[in-house]
């Protein structure tokens, strides 16, 4: 089971992969090659959020919690 750290990394990085295939994709067409900067700048910003600390984070809560770590506080 896994807990909201590791469901937001998980998140975070289908994110960037799905922008990196739309760069990818638009690089080579006629007119929206013009946007591949501002969806690179967008990648930039998600990999710059610190997803590896979720990750240890999520870990350290499964560690203290268990499986069953709360989705949310209440």
């Amino acid at each position: 089971m896994t807990n909201r750290y590791e469901d937001a990394a998980r998140e975070v990085e289908a994110e960037i992969a799905r922008l990196e295939d739309r760069a990818a994709r638009w690089e080579k067409h006629p007119t929206l090659f013009s946007r591949v900067p501002g969806i690179r700048e967008e990648i930039a910003v998600l990999k710059a959020k610190p997803l590896a600390n979720w990750r240890a984070t999520g870990k350290w809560a499964n560690e203290i919690w268990g499986t069953a770590v709360p989705k949310t506080h209440s």
